[in-house]
């Protein structure tokens, strides 16, 4: 029995060095080690490593610098998402144009625009880029649309209750950069 239990331990052991060999031989091949020995084989791994690391932080800049070459991001403005829903818009594309014409008019760069029409109810995300704090961007579309949905009924069509008053749109605007 006693034998069986130094035998059995033996053959863990050889196992387990013939194992860490195996990883440094693994190791040796990934990494130009000049030397076979374990403490060059680790050196030269760890090197290795941190010009790994330095290239990936290069990398991540050199990327963050072409996505704001490419959306045209200027680091002086902060980029803001405008969303807003109508309720049973008189005109979905009145509505939009309204809302980016007084964009345009505060000098807001509209950077990208989803919209979705579905049912009675307009609903529009659009990411701008501004100088202008949120909440003014917010205000300034709210009363964009409210003055599209005035200009398109008639003068004889007060609302009445039931009906649109006070015409319900909603706007939420958040910082996204």
């Amino acid at each position: 029995v006693e034998s069986s239990r130094g035998f059995r331990h033996m053959m863990r052991e050889r196992q387990r060095r013939e194992k860490l060999s195996q990883s440094y031989a693994d190791l040796y091949a990934m990494v130009s080690s000049r030397s076979k020995d374990k403490n060059s084989i680790v050196q030269s791994a760890a090197v290795y490593i941190h010009e790994l690391k330095v290239a990936k932080e290069q990398l991540q800049r050199r990327n963050d610098e072409l996505k704001a070459k490419i959306l045209g991001h200027d680091a002086q403005q902060q980029c803001v998402k405008v969303q807003f829903e109508v309720d049973e818009p008189s005109s979905s594309v009145d509505s939009m144009i309204g809302a980016l014409r007084r964009l345009k008019s505060m000098n807001v760069k509209t950077r990208g625009i989803h919209s979705t029409l579905s049912g009675q109810r307009l609903t529009t995300e659009m990411n701008v880029e501004t100088t202008i704090a949120a909440c003014e961007v917010e205000n300034a579309v709210e009363e964009a649309l409210q003055e599209v949905e005035r200009n398109q009924l008639p003068d004889s069509e007060a609302p009445f209750p039931g009906s649109r008053s006070a015409w319900p749109q909603t706007s939420h605007v958040q910082n996204v950069f």
